[in-house]
């Protein structure tokens, strides 16, 4: 279950902006960044209502059982010092290689010298 959560969503979502090419910047990191304090809001919540899952766990994740408050602590910041942060320029550099350096060609328009202005803004889907 854990692999499928984390895995393969990450391999859906890399090949969801293969196949759309949404461009990716750096200034669109606050949208993860806000899910993760989102999500740990709303766990420190439900620990704090005395919220339990079916096996009677007061924490919806293990790791963020806040009985031990220096460990659910410890894992907030690393992922939000370090694992977001990476996450973030690696689709960033993943977006630039792909894209920007021309493993996939929008279609041009026939124009002085070959170039021309972009006829579409879709990926084909097979490189040139």
């Amino acid at each position: 279950m854990d692999v499928h959560c984390h895995a393969v969503n990450s391999l859906i979502v890399l090949l969801d902006l293969t196949i759309t090419h949404v461009p990716y910047y750096f200034k669109h990191g606050w949208m993860g960044l806000s899910y993760l304090v989102a999500y740990l809001l709303f766990s420190i919540v439900y620990w704090l209502s005395g919220g339990t899952d079916p096996e009677g766990d007061h924490y919806i994740y293990p790791p963020l059982n806040y009985k031990h408050p220096s460990e659910a602590a410890g894992l907030v910041v690393v992922i939000m010092v370090i694992v977001v942060p990476l996450v973030h320029i690696l689709l960033y550099v993943y977006d630039r290689l792909l894209f920007q350096k021309g493993f996939w060609q929008a279609p041009r328009e026939e124009g002085e010298e070959g170039r021309g202005r972009v006829v579409s803004d879709r990926v084909p889907l097979l490189p040139n």
